[in-house]
């Protein structure tokens, strides 16, 4: 929007978004689950202002669900045509949930976006978490993990390969990094996959687990995964 707007201050701009916020900072979220961060830094572009500083008919919980690129209009949840002359996709990425039994359980979420931090800030403020799993030993995955910990819940990562940060650290690297972590209480899993995800009553209880190559299963206690 701000580099359109410096070659032509002129043309209609329709900004969708499938959320209800305005522009927020992705890369803060575990700073939501804390609560030690201000509106002013989590709507750094300046909220609903930015919008209409550059002139932006800004249509939040608008969710495109097709693009007839014939007809040049963007089909919104709901059956909402909205019409273009040029249509830009910038969408952004989104969290891949496996296809594991029990996923759809009370207290299992990702933890990409904004609603997702406030609903697991949530849960652990009113006290119904103690225990957490995380699957997977990504930046977001090992962010989470100390935000989680330093927020007295137990903490256990599961990670398929055979080191955190499996992208960005080789083994020695990664070994080094997960002792401190671990030295802050946190248990890791490597070489491990999330089998199932168990509970009663619509809320998640256990994470169920197996090292790769064997058909033995582990249980790990869960409030939230």
């Amino acid at each position: 929007v701000e580099a359109f707007r410096q070659v032509d201050k002129e043309s209609e701009i329709i900004l969708l978004s499938d959320e209800e916020y305005p522009t927020y900072a992705p890369n803060c979220m575990e700073n939501v689950i804390r609560g030690d961060i201000s509106e002013e830094a989590l709507f750094y572009k300046g909220g609903y202002t930015f919008y209409e500083k550059y002139r932006v008919d800004f249509r939040p919980k608008k969710e495109a669900v097709s693009v007839d690129n014939k007809r040049k209009v963007v089909i919104v949840k709901g059956g909402e045509e909205i019409p273009y002359d040029k249509c830009l996709l910038a969408a952004g990425a989104y969290s891949f949930v496996p296809p594991i039994p029990g996923v759809n359980l009370g207290g299992v979420s990702t933890a990409k976006n904004l609603d997702d931090a406030k609903r697991i800030r949530d849960w652990i403020t009113s006290g119904r978490v103690k225990r957490a799993v995380i699957v997977g030993a990504g930046p977001i995955g090992v962010e989470d993990a100390e935000t989680l910990r330093h927020m007295g819940i137990e903490v256990h990562v599961v990670e398929f390969f055979d080191r955190v940060l499996p992208r960005m650290l080789d083994k020695f690297m990664a070994d080094r990094y997960m002792s401190f972590l671990e030295r802050e209480g946190i248990r890791f899993y490597l070489n491990h996959q999330v089998v199932a995800i168990h509970g009663e009553d619509n809320w998640v209880e256990a994470v169920e687990i197996r090292h790769l190559g064997s058909d033995k299963s582990k249980f790990v206690e869960a409030d939230m995964v």
